[in-house]
Parts: structure tokens; sequence; C-alpha cells
């Protein structure tokens, strides 16, 4: 399955806190939506979105029956991780700082991911650059052309 961009109502009206810290440069959020508001967001998301069709009808009575909706995000310069209950009970504060802690490990494995990419390109472009130099300094010295069939490429 193919991602699908969601069109939510603005968002100021539904997680206005996330955008906020977003936009300020915070490192956390967290936000609570009434059953009202809660059933609004749902509204949109059955009606005007993907998930119409990709939500079965017994997860949308379920969501519609939920007290609330509350949210604590941990934002951090690749990822943003986020959790959520449908009592809209508030995360207290020692639940809030694992998240973040869970999310600063997290962030540091996919910082390490990408230093992981980047070397395997470097060490890529390192193993091309060294077969044509050998096949550079092959051809200089090539005095006969029967040497041509010794310059293979091992990559």
């Amino acid at each position: 399955m193919y991602p699908h961009q969601v069109l939510v109502p603005s968002v100021t009206d539904f997680m206005p806190e996330l955008r906020e810290a977003y936009v300020q440069g915070k490192d956390f959020a967290a936000s609570n939506l009434s059953r009202e508001d809660k059933n609004r967001f749902y509204d949109h998301l059955f009606t005007k979105t993907i998930f119409k069709e990709a939500t079965p009808p017994g997860r949308k009575e379920f969501l519609y029956a939920t007290n609330g909706y509350a949210q604590s995000f941990a934002l951090q310069k690749f990822t943003i991780l986020g959790i959520l209950n449908m009592e809209g009970i508030p995360f207290t504060s020692e639940q809030n700082q694992i998240l973040k802690r869970f999310s600063y490990a997290f962030e540091q494995s996919y910082v390490r991911f990408l230093d992981l990419q980047k070397a395997e390109s470097q060490a890529r472009e390192a193993r091309i650059e060294a077969a044509l130099e050998r096949v550079r300094s092959r051809s200089m010295a090539m005095h006969k052309s029967e040497v041509l069939g010794e310059l293979s490429f091992n990559w």
C-alpha cells in the first residue's frame, strides 16, 4: 500500500499545541480533545479522507464511543513520536518524561541509521574511484593490447 496524504481540517482546531511546538522549535507538546471535538475530527476523517474506506465499521463505532482524546508528542530534529489515549485523560508528567526519553533514543537510532547510509554510500564511491584509478594506471602502463584483458572490475 502506498502512503496517502490526509488533509486534516485546520491543525489549529485539533492540534494547535503540536503545530505551535513545531514552529517554535520546542521538544514537547500535549493536547486534549473533548468528546465533541474528537467526534468532529472523526467526522471529517471518515467522510473526507482515505479513512472513509480504510476503517472498518466496528472500529469507527469504537472511536466514536470513546470519551475523548489525549495526546502527547516528543519532537526531535528528524522524528516526532506520539502517544494517545481515547479516554481524554492527560498523560502524567512521568509518562511524558518516558516518552521524551524514548523519543531521544529513537532519534539517536535514526541518526545512526543515516550515518550508516552515508558511510555505505561513501564506501561504494571509494570502491568505484579505486577501480577507475586501477583502470587509469593500467591503461597508462599498457604497452600491448593483450594487457587489456587483465583489466577487470571487482565491485
